[in-house]
C-alpha cells in the first residue's frame, strides 16, 4: 500500500493495512518498535504542544545515549492517539496497547 493511501486510511479511521489495528498504525507512525510502542503510556502523550515521548527506544541503548526521545506527532497519529484515548478511557498512567 502507498504512504498516500495508508494515510488516507487511518485519517478516515480505518485500519491501515488488512484490519492491522491501531498498534500498527501508531508503529508505522512513529517509526517505533514494538517494545517502544508497547511502553508508551497516555500521560508521554503532549495534545497541546503535539509531542511524545517515545521511551525504551532499543537503539540508542546499545550507543549508551539516552533510551527515551521526544518526538512531533502528526495528524493522522493525533486522531489514532485521540481516538485510542477516547474508545477505551484512558486515564494518566495507563498504556495506549495492551501487551
Amino acid at each position: 500500500m502507498k504512504n498516500k493511501s495508508y494515510l488516507s486510511h487511518v485519517q478516515k479511521g480505518r485500519p491501515g493495512i488488512r484490519g492491522a489495528g491501531a498498534k500498527f498504525d501508531f508503529m508505522m507512525l512513529t517509526g517505533a518498535r514494538l517494545k517502544t510502542a508497547n511502553a508508551c503510556l497516555v500521560e508521554h502523550y503532549d495534545p497541546v504542544n503535539r509531542t511524545l515521548l517515545l521511551t525504551n527506544v532499543e537503539g540508542r541503548a546499545k550507543t549508551k545515549a539516552p533510551t527515551e526521545k521526544r518526538v512531533p506527532v502528526c495528524n493522522e497519529l493525533a486522531k489514532v492517539l485521540d481516538r485510542l484515548i477516547k474508545a477505551r478511557e484512558l486515564k494518566p498512567g495507563q498504556t495506549f496497547f495492551r501487551n
